[in-house]
């Protein structure tokens, strides 16, 4: 059974993060998910994107319970 190519997308970019959390090159990285440097690239911004985003509202939500605590 496959899974649908969001979450194979999904898939690669999180093992692209781990690899380069671990120091591996973007081209390194390239070479080991048989994709091109630039793919790498992307797929290391949009996790950024994402993680940028979680951050942020993670923030927001501490704010609003110590807000709350304080009134």
């Amino acid at each position: 059974m496959s899974l649908p190519r969001q979450e194979l997308t999904r898939e690669r970019e999180r093992e692209a993060w781990q690899l380069r959390l671990l120091g591996w090159t973007q081209e390194r990285i390239a070479e080991h998910l048989h994709v091109s440097q630039p793919a790498v690239c992307k797929a290391l911004q949009r996790i950024e994107r994402r993680l940028a985003t979680e951050f942020k509202e993670q923030a927001e939500e501490v704010k609003a319970r110590q807000t709350a605590v304080l009134e």
